[in-house]
C-alpha cells in the first residue's frame, strides 16, 4: 500500500480489503462453502516532492581574447528548474571536475529555491600560462536537498546528476620589442 507519486503535492486515498473464509477448517475440508467474512478500509496519505533539477548557463563558454596571464573568467548563473512551490527540495551545486585547460574558482551554491537562479559563486575561464587556442571541460555536481532551509521535505541531500560545459579561449603573447642594430652609422652628415 503506498501513494501515487505521479504527481507532487500531499497524496491521499483508500484501499478496500475484502475478507472471505475459504471453506475449509483447522483438520481439512469443512465441507463448507466460502462466504464474506466482511472487509475494512485504509485510509493512506503522504507527502511527495518534486527532487531539485540544475541548470548552468551560458553553455558552451567562449571567452574573449586575452594575453598570457590574463584573468578573464565567465560567470555561471546556476538555476534550480524544479517547479517553485512547497513541494519541491533545494538545489545545491559544485564543480566535481576539469578537463584540458579549463578552470574554475571552486564555487559552491547551497540551498537554492526552487525557480531560483544564482549567477555569483561559480566561474570558470581558461589557464593563460601559454598562448593558442585554450579548451577543455568543467563539470558541475548537482544535489537534490531537503533538509535546508528551502528543502522542505526533510530528506537527506542525495545526488541529482550532473552538466558538463564546454570552455574555450584564445591566449595571445604580448608583442616584445627588440632593436636588432645596435650601432646606427648616419653617414657624413651636414
Amino acid at each position: 500500500v503506498g501513494v501515487n507519486t505521479s504527481a507532487a503535492g500531499l497524496r491521499s486515498g483508500s484501499v478496500t480489503l475484502a475478507y472471505q473464509t475459504d471453506g475449509t477448517g483447522p483438520n481439512g475440508n469443512s465441507g463448507l462453502a466460502a462466504i464474506s467474512a466482511g472487509s475494512q478500509t485504509i485510509n493512506v496519505q503522504g507527502n511527495v516532492y518534486n527532487m531539485a533539477a540544475g541548470s548552468a548557463s551560458p553553455t558552451p563558454v567562449v571567452l574573449a581574447a586575452q594575453r598570457i596571464g590574463g584573468s578573464l573568467t565567465q560567470t555561471l548563473s546556476i538555476a534550480n528548474v524544479a517547479p517553485s512551490g512547497v513541494f519541491s527540495e533545494a538545489l545545491n551545486a559544485s564543480f566535481s571536475g576539469a578537463t584540458g585547460n579549463a578552470v574554475h574558482n571552486g564555487g559552491v551554491v547551497t540551498n537554492l529555491a526552487a525557480g531560483a537562479s544564482n549567477a555569483a559563486a561559480m566561474t570558470v575561464g581558461v589557464g593563460t600560462g601559454t598562448a593558442g587556442l585554450r579548451s577543455g571541460t568543467v563539470t558541475v555536481a548537482y544535489q537534490t536537498d531537503g533538509t535546508g532551509p528551502n528543502g522542505n521535505s526533510g530528506l537527506a541531500a542525495i545526488a541529482a546528476g550532473s552538466q558538463t560545459i564546454d570552455v574555450s579561449g584564445k591566449v595571445y603573447a604580448p608583442a616584445v620589442a627588440q632593436l636588432n642594430t645596435t650601432v646606427v652609422d648616419f653617414g657624413v652628415v651636414r
